[in-house]
């Protein structure tokens, strides 16, 4: 079963997508990050808005935790801003936590809905195309 999905929204406004599910392990961030590598080459090596949908995550394992960091690391230069979608205290948590040591807390909002992250990505986009 795959535990994540990296895909496009919406390739002219440049809004991507990162969903993760159930229990991640270490090798599949390995893989996501490589997927997003490629997401960032289809938006021409621009910087674009990603939409982190993690209301189906249980939980990163401890190994994770550590390539989770270092993802986000790699990833915040290449990103406006990133919508994270949630609806559990306990991910909340572990999420800003390891926001505050990548720095992408900078960058990260958080939604209760995909509509509504989806509608904020659209407006920033939008606008910043205009």
């Amino acid at each position: 079963m795959t535990v994540y999905t990296v895909k496009i929204i919406d390739k002219e406004e440049k809004i991507g997508m990162l969903k993760w599910e159930g229990m991640v392990k270490a090798t599949e961030i390995d893989n996501a990050t490589a997927d997003l590598k490629e997401l960032h080459k289809e938006f021409g090596d621009q910087k674009y808005y990603l939409m982190v949908d993690v209301k189906d995550l249980k939980v990163f394992s401890p190994d994770a935790k550590e390539k989770i960091v270092e993802q986000q690391k790699w990833i915040k230069s290449s990103l406006h801003v990133s919508a994270v979608v949630m609806d559990k205290k306990l991910i909340e948590r572990q999420l800003k936590e390891l926001g505050s040591r990548s720095s992408t807390d900078e960058i990260e909002i958080f939604f209760p809905a995909y509509e509504e992250a989806l509608a904020y990505l659209e407006e920033l986009a939008s606008k910043k195309s205009s």
